[in-house]
């Protein structure tokens, strides 16, 4: 196996609402908040993995979630060339007890590797899992129906028949009605928007006891349920199985397989389908075990995720389209990874912001909120005299971009910055600010970049979700403005400053309490600032993502 040697890792927060809010027994969904993990080797490949916990569908919280990556991310920025598992060995102390920390940072070394061997990431796990031929090349997936009421189930149902689905899925229980009246009005609602032709799949998340799903699965058995997933809570195995055996409909283990519960699932024949969410279970390696044991016992797969962002849907996806085999029947299995439409924003693509090759060389746009990605003394052959930097028609070489670095290293230690401390950074792109992103990564000190695009109330719920070490801002944002943020991240609040022309490497740490305000008029932070160009060497390069697999 290849070895690579880590150059970057970045830890970025998200929030991704949904378009209506998603009733399920567990409660309602409004929105998806995770972190996105992002590695690059020394060749520049970009690799990313999504971590969107979901804790009362399995694994940890968003902190828990937080914590083990912050962890785990500085043990791999150490400039040891390692194999993947050689990586995933250094990072396994993290995440105990931690599954989609470690699903997203095994998809973002996964990634790296799969594109070092110039291999989709579906290839390279059917590959890794022993498989012969090659993954599918498209995924079929379900739609999942959203709507509280018959009406809004049968608006949901048709939309999603106008776009080509013919699997259906729908959240039962969550009005804890034992005996399931507006339910089954939503599925008769259901049934009717898709004709006898459609596919019905119904969850109930644990919803009923025993006995409640032995009386609502009798009444549901007309409506030609092809199987409803966790009828029961995920410990009544015997339930499951009872159910499985002797109900008018098959039924599915979900919740049940958290931990290493498809061992017991087995044991007890507790379901013959099992509904794998492969974030739940801590990522691609623990999913090729299982999907290893399923096949064995001769248990049908459904491949499905926590409502994730881009990222850790194409992972999923990458996953099924490696692991799933035909059914009895020769037919390709239909999965629930159509989750894409419930989500009213998306994360952006791998390598948003880079502009086409030109005849300067590659180009990057610093737009704020993402990491300033230059070549610098990792590069390679590298000359030290070199233009590391071009900005403005300014250049600035490796020697001045490196030492400028070590100053700023020893002013985060001096402001009290130590490794794997989480810092917000809102700032548009300068000079500074490159030297302090790669300071950061020297003291290995976690980033987590913000966008001067967003409103007050989007940055401030972000911090009030990450909580991070300090906030670093712009000097010229309004100061009443960073102390209202400063305060809803609860953290440290610092100014960065900087020099013109060839001081303007020069990074100026200013502390400033979160409480003080300014007596002069505030300054509006500009809604969509002018966006600035620097120019990198033509040594650097940047790979996207591979593995992308169309989903009809």
């Amino acid at each position: 196996m290849m070895r690579m040697r880590i150059v970057r890792a970045e830890l970025r927060a998200f929030v991704l609402p949904l378009v209506a809010p998603l009733a399920t027994a567990h409660g309602p969904i409004a929105e998806r908040a995770g972190w996105l993990v992002t590695l690059e080797d020394e060749d520049g490949r970009i690799g990313q993995g999504e971590a969107t916990p979901l804790p009362d569908f399995g694994g940890e919280d968003l902190a828990a979630c937080r914590a083990a990556l912050r962890a785990a991310l500085p043990t791999l920025v150490d400039g040891a060339a390692r194999t993947l598992d050689e990586a995933l060995e250094q990072i396994e102390p993290s995440f105990a007890a931690r599954p989609v920390a470690r699903a997203a940072l095994e998809s973002a070394l996964a990634a790296l590797a799969a594109q070092r061997e110039g291999m989709t990431l579906a290839a390279w796990i059917r590959r890794r899992a022993g498989l012969p031929g090659s993954p599918a090349s498209d995924v079929r997936v379900q739609a999942l129906v959203a709507g509280a009421t018959p009406d809004e189930v049968t608006a949901s149902a048709r939309r999603a028949l106008g776009q080509g689905f013919t699997v259906f899925k729908l959240k039962l229980g969550a009005d804890r009605d034992v005996d399931a009246d507006r339910d089954l009005a939503r599925v008769a609602a259901l049934r009717a928007a898709i004709g006898p032709g459609g596919r019905i799949r119904l969850d109930a998340n644990e919803a009923w006891t025993r006995a409640e799903a032995e009386r609502v699965l009798a009444r549901l058995a007309p409506f030609a349920i092809e199987f409803v997933e966790q009828p029961v809570v995920r410990t009544d195995l015997d339930g499951l199985a009872a159910l499985d055996r002797a109900g008018p409909i098959a039924v599915a283990a979900d919740e049940a397989l958290i931990g290493d519960g498809l061992a017991a699932c087995l044991a007890r024949r507790a379901a013959r389908i099992i509904v794998v969410k492969p974030a739940v279970l801590g990522g691609i390696g623990p999913a090729i075990a299982l999907a290893a044991r399923a096949r064995a016992a001769g248990v049908r797969i459904v491949y499905s995720n926590l409502i994730e962002g881009r990222v850790g849907r194409e992972t999923a996806t990458a996953i099924a389209a490696a692991l799933a085999l035909p059914n009895a029947d020769g037919t390709a299995e239909v999965h629930g990874l159509g989750t894409a439409a419930l989500l009213a924003r998306d994360l952006e693509p791998a390598g948003e912001g880079w502009a086409a090759p030109t005849s300067e060389g590659e180009r990057l746009e610093l737009d704020a909120g993402w990491l300033a990605r230059f070549a610098c003394a990792h590069r390679d052959g590298a000359a030290r005299d070199a233009a590391a930097l071009v900005c403005e028609d300014h250049a600035y070489p490796y020697t001045a971009l490196m030492a400028a670095v070590r100053a700023a290293d020893g002013a985060l230690g001096a402001a009290g910055f130590e490794a794997g401390d989480l810092v917000a950074v809102l700032a548009p792109p300068s000079p500074a600010g490159v030297v302090l992103i790669h300071a950061m990564l020297e003291r290995r000190v976690v980033l987590l970049p913000l966008n001067l695009r967003l409103t007050e109330v989007e940055l401030a719920r972000a911090l009030a979700t990450t909580r991070p070490t300090a906030l670093v801002v712009t000097e010229a944002l309004d100061r009443d403005l960073a102390a209202r943020l400063a305060r809803a991240g609860g953290c440290r609040l610092f100014a960065l400053g900087s020099g013109a022309g060839d001081a303007a490497l020069q990074v100026v740490l200013a502390p400033r309490s979160p409480g003080q305000s300014s007596e002069s008029t505030p300054t509006p932070t500009p809604t969509h600032p002018s966006p600035r160009w620097a120019r990198l060497d033509d040594r650097a390069r940047h790979s996207r993502r591979s593995g992308r697999l169309s989903s009809c």
